[in-house]
């Protein structure tokens, strides 16, 4: 089977690690574009199904800002179209009114509960006729990856829980002393609930950053989670928040390898990063880079990613001894309403 696939790897890079090594032993193939392509690689006839991901983070999004703020660096090998990234769900439109999607399986598979997603492809008058939607949040899985779903049966802590185990109404002290896999409930508890994640008690936007930071390094390390971030927050406050948020959760190895890829980057990040590296300077060595040559600057991101890596997520054995001390920041008893768009 040869699938086309947007934004798979960036939703969930523990999953999809495991998942690419299964793949490979079953003769499916996965071919990786931007939404800008999909249409016209679709065209082709070469691809059995689509799974698609309506909140991947464009590629050209993601090099335009660094071509931005690094103008003087060689450009990277990636082309960068000319215009802005396309609104998934304009793209999304044309193909469910294409001929290959009369006869072939189009896949969307986000973090949106259903009723989110139909109401925003209504609105962008997509024929949903033509299109089937799978739920991260609510743990569906398209068809064509249906044998993840086996595996999880067979081997539940494949994922860290075991999704048959249906999430807590309500967090309790008690439930966060009891549930071994605490943090992997609570990050698919934020995940339901992101759209009113403010209303959560604080201990829940940690969470939130921690996942994100995951995601983004374990998806193209941790020069996209720096460029990631500022485009969610220009001034830095997410970076830093982040990193603030890793040491009180004592995962200070993690927060330690982003505090390092900072003094690396050493150009165009906001001030108020600097600064928080500026303030632990006796545990770091700091290294002047104005100097250096872009390929040593990759040299030391990729060793960086590398030690990311070697941790295997083991950082988060350190969230239940936290959890259970802090219960005020995640004792919830009342579920918030969840705010459909």
């Amino acid at each position: 089977m040869n699938l086309l696939c947007v934004g798979i790897s960036q939703s969930q890079p523990i999953l999809w690690a495991k998942l690419a090594a299964k793949l490979l032993s079953i003769n499916v193939t996965l071919n990786h574009t931007e939404w800008r392509h999909v249409p016209a690689l679709l065209a082709t006839g070469r691809f059995d199904a689509a799974i698609l991901d309506v909140n991947a983070v464009p590629l050209e999004t993601r090099i335009a800002f660094w071509d931005a703020l690094l103008p003087g660096l060689p450009k990277s090998g990636h082309p960068i179209e000319v215009g802005p990234p396309p609104n998934p769900y304009d793209v999304l439109r044309e193909v469910a009114a294409s001929d290959w999607a009369q006869s072939h399986a189009l896949n969307v598979w986000s973090h949106l509960s259903r009723t989110d997603f139909e109401s925003r492809a209504q609105q962008s008058q997509i024929d949903l006729r033509h299109v089937r939607f799978y739920s991260q949040s609510s743990r569906e899985v398209p068809p064509e990856f249906q044998h993840i779903q086996e595996e999880i049966a067979d081997t539940p802590q494949w994922l860290g829980f075991d999704p048959a185990k249906p999430l807590p109404d309500v967090i309790t002290a008690e439930w966060l002393q009891s549930e071994p896999a605490v943090y992997y409930y609570l990050e698919q508890y934020v995940l339901e609930h992101h759209s009113a994640l403010d209303e959560l008690p604080s201990g829940y936007r940690m969470i939130d950053l921690l996942a994100y930071c995951c995601g983004n390094i374990g998806n193209g390390g941790l020069q996209q989670f720096l460029g990631n971030s500022l485009l969610l927050d220009e001034t830095g406050g997410r970076i830093v928040a982040t990193v603030d948020a890793l040491h009180r959760m004592k995962m200070h190895d993690l927060a330690e390898l982003i505090e390092r890829a900072i003094v690396i980057d050493d150009s165009g990040l906001p001030d108020p990063v600097y600064a928080l590296v500026a303030h632990r300077r006796t545990s770091i060595h700091l290294v002047h880079n104005e100097a250096a040559a872009q390929e040593e600057r990759d040299a030391e991101f990729d060793a960086l990613d590398k030690k990311y890596f070697a941790m295997d997520h083991k950082f988060l054995k350190k969230f239940p001894a936290y959890a259970r001390t802090h219960p005020e920041e995640f004792v919830h008893q009342t579920l918030p309403q969840v705010h459909e768009s």
